[in-house]
């Protein structure tokens, strides 16, 4: 069975190095972006199982990416976990009811964590 492939959308390129490895030490198949407007041309290209996006992403905003992949045909199920250092119950709110986000988690990070979420996404009923 091939790997189930993985996107990250963060802005911070460590984390990105970083989380890539983890990722792909545990089976998984990682594409990671910076870039918020890359990663959405590439997105049907790539077809990921899984999203992790970052809310706060500089320039951009995690929850218009959202809306935006809820909004287009191609992209509309798929699994969106959101991931920020900067919690507000009200951004979740919006992403759960709104984008449809089912899971947020606050970085720092823990790899555990991370798997385990996008192991329960597989579980849960679109």
């Amino acid at each position: 069975m091939p790997p189930k492939r993985i996107m990250i959308i963060d802005d911070n390129r460590e984390f990105l190095r970083e989380f890539a490895e983890t990722l792909a030490l545990s089976g998984y198949e990682p594409y990671t972006f910076s870039r918020p407007r890359t990663a959405l041309k590439k997105i049907i290209r790539i077809d990921p199982h899984v999203l992790l996006l970052d809310i706060r992403l500089g320039e951009e905003n995690g929850l218009d990416i959202a809306m935006e992949l809820r909004q287009r045909q191609k992209t509309k199920d798929l699994r969106i976990i959101a991931i920020t250092a900067f919690y507000e119950e009200k951004e979740f709110s919006y992403l759960r009811d709104e984008c449809k986000v089912k899971t947020c988690l606050r970085k720092p990070l823990k790899p555990l964590e991370v798997i385990s979420a996008i192991e329960d996404s597989f579980n849960d009923t679109k």
